[in-house]
């Protein structure tokens, strides 16, 4: 059941604080056996050596058109040389540089996430666009095979409008089709049950965190079995696992609003076959936090005889 588990690497905000390494920390979790990360993008990461490298890499993606950075990520991840033909010299370093610094292992998966606000309307629809091929790209470069870009909206327009969000999802979706992403939105400000209906019309996947239907004082945003009600499993790609009470998000999953037995059973009638991100509070022990997470979830697993 819980076999593709994984993290939201903004769990590693404390730590990378205290000087250590983004890329570090991201190999101690796959050494643990968290073979699924997505990279959550934000100031913690901006900030450190390893955003630095980033930020290059997004200036060199746009050198490239689509065609072209998917001949580039074919190389990156099926060639052992050191060479990649197709880069511009000012270009290359950053671009390896990047790839060897979190390809340590290619049974893992990464993805990429970024706040974004996908449910209004854009300023500049022109460089609204490029800021979701730049997104594509590198969720492209990152694991060309399996692909994937969550954007959560965290400042959502009042009144929604139904039509632009919609239409700003299409359009997403239609750019780069050289480089194919899985675009993925989140239910987050708004009831899980919207989030469903943008999600779609528009043709895209979701992905699901049970905790930010709670407001801090424990009353639910919407009514959840409304979308438990309309939801396919097809339509999940990915879970986050977190846990809520009234002092926040817990850097764990114990006692909390969300009652993860009954998450579980949902998913599991809906025959869920995404992954599962371990998304908490961000500690001095991020490791610690998500081994003993992941041994309360298989313990449960065992218990309810689910098969792995």
């Amino acid at each position: 059941m819980f076999d593709k588990l994984g993290i939201v690497t903004n769990c590693l905000t404390k730590r990378m604080a205290n000087e250590d390494t983004f890329e570090k920390l991201i190999g101690d979790f796959i050494r643990n056996g968290f073979l699924h990360i997505e990279i959550r993008d934000g100031d913690y990461l901006r900030q450190s050596g390893f955003g630095k490298i980033l930020q290059e890499v997004e200036t060199a993606i746009q050198h490239y058109d689509p065609v072209e950075w998917q001949q580039i990520c074919a190389v990156l991840h099926h060639k052992t040389s050191p060479d990649v033909p197709d880069l511009r010299t000012q270009d290359s370093r950053c671009i390896i540089d990047f790839h060897r610094r979190l390809q340590t292992n290619p049974e893992v998966v990464f993805s990429y996430a970024m706040a974004h606000p996908w449910t209004g309307s854009p300023e500049n629809i022109i460089a609204d666009d490029a800021c979701i091929i730049r997104a594509k790209k590198l969720a492209y470069l990152l694991s060309p095979n399996k692909a994937r870009l969550r954007l959560v909206d965290l400042a959502v327009e009042q009144p929604l409008n139904e039509d632009t969000a919609i239409s700003n999802l299409r359009r997403y979706r239609s750019l780069a089709p050289e480089c194919p992403v899985t675009l993925v939105v989140e239910n987050s400000q708004l009831p899980p049950h919207v989030i469903l209906h943008l999600a779609t019309q528009s043709n895209v996947y979701l992905a699901y965190d049970e905790a930010n239907n709670y407001y801090q004082n424990g009353k639910l945003l919407g009514d959840t079995n409304l979308f438990w009600e309309r939801v396919e499993g097809h339509q999940l790609v990915s879970v986050h696992l977190k846990q809520k009470n009234h002092d926040g998000v817990c850097a764990g999953l114990g006692e909390g609003f969300v009652d993860l037995p009954a998450l579980f059973k949902r998913l599991i009638d809906k025959a869920y076959a995404g992954d599962w991100l371990l998304e908490y509070r961000a500690t001095d022990q991020p490791i610690q936090d998500a081994i003993q997470s992941r041994e309360g979830l298989l313990t449960y697993q065992k218990k309810k005889g689910v098969a792995p």
